[in-house]
């Protein structure tokens, strides 16, 4: 009997469900909403990797809402995030992640030439006056749903643009950036606006470190 329970354990993991990654495209806006423990917050965020967060994140319900933005495409797993709940140590589960690129734009035909004769000038100029039509149709319903539609846009703040641009960088692995990511990190997710002589400050850091490395 105990060899035929040893025997079922791997059928049974292997038919466990897998949790399908979640999939995202390059440059888009990325919102995650990840379960939490009753009473427990965050501790602390780790390195995103190939993700750069938009806004801080922010518990809502016992729910903890990323807003990430992906900074190049391929599969990647968003780490497990502590947690702190009473006297307990948690963390949340790993996310898979699926970063897709932007698809390339079609390839304009060219349009193929036409006999020119009386007809054919008429056609043509009916043919103009329908699409200009269409356009300025178009046009105004772009316009008018502009009008009624709040853009939800967040624009990216110095400290942002300089995570995106440190992210980016080839050597970020390497161990000479530890303690600026880690300055980075507290900039960026301190309870207060960071002082502006601080961002300046550190990104003419980076920039040197970009020029020395070069």
């Amino acid at each position: 009997m105990r060899r035929l329970l040893w025997l079922c354990i791997p059928l049974l993991l292997a038919a466990a469900p897998q949790v399908p990654p979640v999939a995202a495209r390059l440059g888009a806006t990325l919102h995650l909403e990840l379960p939490l423990p009753a009473d427990a917050t965050l501790a602390g965020v780790p390195d995103l990797g190939p993700f750069a967060a938009r806004v801080p994140p922010q518990i809502n319900n016992n729910t903890l809402i990323l807003v990430l933005v992906p900074l190049r495409p391929g599969r990647f797993t968003l780490p497990a995030l502590p947690l702190q709940g009473g006297q307990e140590h948690l963390t949340t589960e790993p996310v898979r992640i699926d970063v897709s690129a932007p698809e390339p734009p079609a390839a304009a035909h060219p349009l193929k030439a036409l006999p020119t004769s009386t007809k054919t000038t008429v056609l043509i100029s009916s043919w103009f006056s329908a699409l200009a039509a269409l356009a300025a149709t178009l046009l105004f319903l772009v316009l008018w749903r502009r009008r009624r539609t709040r853009s939800s846009s967040i624009p990216l703040s110095p400290l942002d643009h300089l995570a995106v641009r440190f992210a980016a960088s080839s050597d970020i692995d390497n161990p000479r950036w530890a303690d600026f990511r880690s300055r980075l990190l507290r900039l960026r997710f301190a309870p207060l606006a960071a002082d502006p002589a601080d961002v300046e400050a550190l990104t003419a850091e980076f920039e040197a470190r970009q020029q020395e490395g070069s």
